[in-house]
């Protein structure tokens, strides 16, 4: 009966689980790394509790991303993938690659995983490496890589991702471009580049310890420039870019007039957005609604709760943080 409830683009169509805190890299755009494993951390059956119950109200095809930190470092994550397929949901797991050895490959394959999700700031070694913190980090991507296309026989769908930022804004279309002709990738996705310490504070990316992440506003007219050849590309090759063209308008936008400003974006749309942190908190795009481990999504999304959430996403009253680089090919719904 609840399901009679929804208007189309309220039921869940799109959601991540974080399901860990922690990296083994030290990415300066992330402060993962500094999480340790701790009680309050999410364990696989609560997982695998909630997205029995997502299931329940979730579209048919929704996508269930789940995310880290470096996500295969959780233990027995193969027990939650051929969960999530059972349920008609469809799992996609995020990784820098670093263990990704032809025998982890295998056991993933075995598991019923297709779909990963794996990050490349660069194809230059050393931008690469600088951004993830780690030296041999772009290494461990080639290999990665080829360890899965081996095992895989070519059936992986890798999606590379790559955040914008001050040092690789000019070679994008030179990523999308290798994106084109490598058989062990699928497709590309672009993320815009979000407060990396979670300071809250609306001005972090004018700060010192954002000087060689945030584009200067002297590289805006070529930041603009490669979007719109991102957008040219996407005119030609649309299965290769996941990124909408209108998410590109607002990345413009976005770096334009920095992250503490409303981007001109459907907000409505993020009202189907689930989103799940590592302690189980559970929210709508950015607007909480309870935590995983003690409350039931079923009840949730329908709950008051829920509707003041609604509301503040119908009035951009929300994170423009999560809003700007949640699911990308909105065009749909």
């Amino acid at each position: 009966m609840k399901i009679k409830k929804f208007r189309r683009f309220e039921q869940p169509f799109f959601g991540v689980i974080q399901i860990l805190h922690r990296c083994m890299y030290k990415c300066k755009m992330c402060n993962m790394w500094l999480g340790k494993e701790t009680p309050e951390e999410i364990t696989i059956e609560q997982a695998m509790d909630f997205s029995t119950k997502l299931g329940e109200i979730a579209r048919k095809d929704f996508e269930f991303n789940i995310l880290g930190g470096e996500t295969l470092m959780k233990k027995d994550l193969e027990k939650l993938i051929p969960h999530v397929n059972s349920l008609g949901m469809r799992p996609i797991v995020s990784t820098n690659g670093y263990l990704i050895s032809k025998e982890k490959s295998q056991s993933l394959y075995d598991s019923g995983l297709v779909h990963f999700t794996m990050s490349l700031d660069s194809l230059r070694p050393k931008i690469h490496d600088f951004y993830r913190g780690f030296k041999g980090s772009f290494d461990h991507v080639r290999k990665a890589l080829t360890n899965l296309h081996s095992v895989y026989q070519g059936k992986q769908f890798v999606c590379i991702v790559a955040i914008i930022m001050k040092h690789n804004y000019k070679e994008l279309l030179e990523l999308a471009n290798w994106v084109k002709n490598d058989p062990r990738v699928c497709s590309i996705s672009f993320l815009a580049l979000t407060n990396p310490c979670w300071t809250f504070d609306k001005n972090w990316h004018e700060h010192k310890s954002s000087k060689e992440l945030w584009p200067n506003k002297s590289d805006y007219p070529k930041l603009s420039k490669m979007i719109d050849e991102l957008i040219k590309f996407k005119q030609k090759n649309d299965h290769l870019i996941v990124n909408s063209i209108e998410q590109f308008e607002a990345f413009k936008e976005y770096y334009k007039n920095g992250p503490q400003n409303p981007i001109t974006y459907n907000y409505n749309k993020f009202k189907g957005y689930v989103m799940v942190k590592s302690d189980g908190v559970l929210s709508m795009a950015a607007e909480k609604l309870g935590n995983i481990k003690k409350d039931d999504i079923r009840d949730l999304w329908f709950s008051k709760t829920a509707e003041e959430a609604r509301k503040k996403i119908e009035s951009k009253n929300t994170s423009v943080e999560i809003i700007i680089n949640c699911k990308h090919g909105f065009e749909a719904y």
